[in-house]
């Protein structure tokens, strides 16, 4: 083989090479382009949904009153004004920071709930219903000199009203 031909196929192993490396460099800068673009655009749209006040969950008009856009559905027994008080933080605030677990919690620490649902309705609304206890039983509470009767229902939890 004559020197000149080994000195071509170096130098275009060389070349293609670099290209190689070039061609990788500019996939990965366009991917690290594309994949900013895309955490940029998701920040954007939360930010959004977080500050647009088309999203806040509206108050009560008035003290006293209940805010139009909860709707409660299946309270009877237990208090109205302590299951409203559990979304008291919320108004005024988004919609998408809406903590739905952590206001199931709450409610079924309410005496006479047994499971709630709730259901965040775009753009500002909530929805719960309410799944209420159910006595099976009376029970005798001695009091201090007195004996007080009481409902039961069927996980032993005493509901008193």
């Amino acid at each position: 083989m004559p020197p000149e031909s080994s000195a071509k196929s170096k130098a275009n192993r060389r070349a293609s090479a670099t290209a190689i490396v070039l061609r990788y460099s500019a996939i990965a800068a366009a991917a690290g382009a594309l994949l900013s673009a895309c955490i940029y655009s998701v920040e954007s749209f939360e930010r959004f949904l977080i500050r647009d006040p088309r999203f806040f969950l509206p108050g009560p008009a008035d003290y006293g009153l209940e805010s139009p856009n909860l709707e409660l559905h299946g309270v009877k027994y237990a208090s109205r004004q302590q299951v409203l008080r559990v979304f008291e933080p919320d108004y005024g605030r988004s919609l998408y920071l809406f903590p739905l677990a952590a206001r199931r919690r709450t409610l079924s620490g309410v005496r006479w709930v047994h499971d709630a649902s709730i259901a965040r309705i775009w753009p500002n609304r909530i929805v719960v219903q309410i799944s209420e206890r159910r006595p099976v039983a009376f029970i005798k509470l001695p009091a201090e000199s007195m004996v007080r009767w009481a409902l039961i229902d069927s996980d032993g939890v005493i509901l008193l009203k």
